[in-house]
């Protein structure tokens, strides 16, 4: 027997059709053995193995031995050891490279002096990664040399991504203060707050009489000292008013009726809000003349009763 040979795993229903298949192939067969139900294992020479690889395309070699079957062995396991070793170079290379650099902000001509000072500065396409203190060096000039139109930047690294993140420049704006406590000027059902600051004295649906203090304008603390923090905002509330009209008339009193409705919804709007309004009305009396008229109207309105 040739010292160098393989061992050779093939799956098939009968063991003659893999003998007389392989003499017909001039394949000379060594060692056969039956290891499996539909398995059989057998040495063949080396140089037969293009050929098993034709006649049996799925056959498993198992080994290679004998001087020349280990040298190719090694040639085998040596080139795929070098592809891994090249594959994973190029994938750690890669992974140490600038994939994309993304802008968040919503200013498209800050989007574009910025991106293009971050390439001045390095931070391009395919560029090595850098540390971090440089991402803070660039942070730190970014926030300089843009100073009149940003309030905030950020650089930082998600994986081969850098990203620069910023906020535009804000107008201060003044936010109203009162100091004062905030009490009901009329009776009412709470319906609900907006309130800046203040802490909520009553909860919503419960009923006040005027003058029950709706916000207080200080706390606490844990060793009884008082805070003063302010009380601003709205409290609205569930209401009811009754308007009462006397004045001339007209010839007609379907129109004297509806001018009469509308001057009495205007008087109870006067000074409203755009969120309070009337949710009811109901007519109580009225009273027609040719030359006056009495009218008195039920309203339930949502108004902000906190003063």
């Amino acid at each position: 027997m040739n010292k160098s040979h393989l061992v050779v795993r093939i799956h098939s229903y009968s063991s003659l059709a893999i003998l007389d298949n392989l003499k017909l192939h001039n394949i000379v067969v060594y060692n056969f053995k039956h290891v499996d139900d539909y398995d059989f294992v057998f040495e063949v020479d080396l140089y037969n193995e293009k050929k098993i690889k034709k006649i049996y395309p799925d056959c498993q070699i198992i080994n290679r031995q004998g001087i020349f079957g280990r040298i190719k062995n090694c040639l085998i396991n040596k080139i795929t050891l070098i592809a891994l070793i090249i594959s994973l170079m190029f994938f750690f290379d890669f992974n140490s490279r600038i994939s994309n650099v993304n802008i968040i902000g919503t200013n498209t001509r800050l989007n574009e002096l910025i991106y293009a000072r971050s390439q001045e500065l390095g931070l391009t396409k395919y560029a090595r990664i850098p540390k971090f203190q440089y991402l803070v060096d660039v942070e730190n000039i970014l926030k300089k040399e843009y100073i009149d139109d940003i309030d905030f930047v950020e650089v930082r690294q998600n994986g081969t991504i850098i990203k620069i993140k910023y906020q535009t420049r804000q107008d201060s704006v003044d936010v109203p203060e009162k100091n004062n406590s905030l009490y009901a000027k009329k009776n009412g059902i709470i319906s609900h707050y907006v309130l800046t600051s203040g802490i909520k004295m009553v909860e919503e649906g419960q009923y006040v009489t005027q003058g029950t203090l709706l916000v207080s304008d200080s706390i606490t603390d844990t060793n009884g000292n008082v805070i003063h923090i302010g009380a601003y905002g709205q409290v609205y509330a569930k209401t009811w008013t009754i308007i009462e009209l006397n004045d001339k008339s007209t010839n007609d009193e379907a129109d004297t009726f509806f001018n009469a409705m509308q001057k009495a919804k205007a008087t109870m709007c006067a000074g409203f809000t755009l969120e309070e309004k009337i949710l009811e009305e109901k007519v109580l009396k009225y009273q027609y003349q040719s030359n006056k008229f009495y009218l008195k109207v039920h309203f339930t309105c949502l108004e902000n009763i906190g003063i």
